[in-house]
């Protein structure tokens, strides 16, 4: 399916999750997916969102993958950290509890990725999916 670019734009405010769906996010969630895609989803590929203070860009602070199903960080959150975001597998496309107790525990909104959806953990554990089947061809 086609969208065109004014529908996008519509969808982005209606979605109402501003930095979040902006077509640079999408873009970096799309690296995150096929970075993750590289591994056939075997472990999971996660970074901080940054917004530069130069010119108020986002852009990732990858982590560290690990072992199978996980990536690490060590150390501080980086400054200027606007959002968590990983991949999750197709066959767990859901924020797990752990995604919803640490967007609560850490207060900062917790992205989850698959190749078929994006869902945002909100800081009080809420979610909701922002872009569904076809998401990776808004990110071109």
């Amino acid at each position: 399916m086609f969208i065109t670019w004014l529908r996008f734009v519509t969808l982005l405010a209606t979605v109402e999750c501003g930095d979040l769906c902006s077509a640079a996010a999408i873009r970096d969630y799309a690296k995150l997916n096929a970075a993750a895609s590289l591994m056939r989803h075997a472990n999971e590929r996660a970074a901080f969102i940054v917004r530069r203070p130069s010119d108020g860009s986002l852009r990732l602070v990858m982590w560290h993958a690990g072992d199978v199903g996980e990536a690490s960080w060590t150390g501080r959150i980086p400054a200027g950290t606007i959002a968590i975001a990983h991949t999750h597998p197709p066959s767990t496309p859901d924020p797990s509890r752990k995604d919803l107790r640490e967007a609560k525990r850490l207060r900062i909104p917790i992205v989850i990725i698959t190749a078929r959806r994006v869902t945002i953990v909100q800081i009080d554990g809420t979610h909701r999916e922002v872009f569904g089947a076809g998401w990776t061809r808004r990110a071109r």
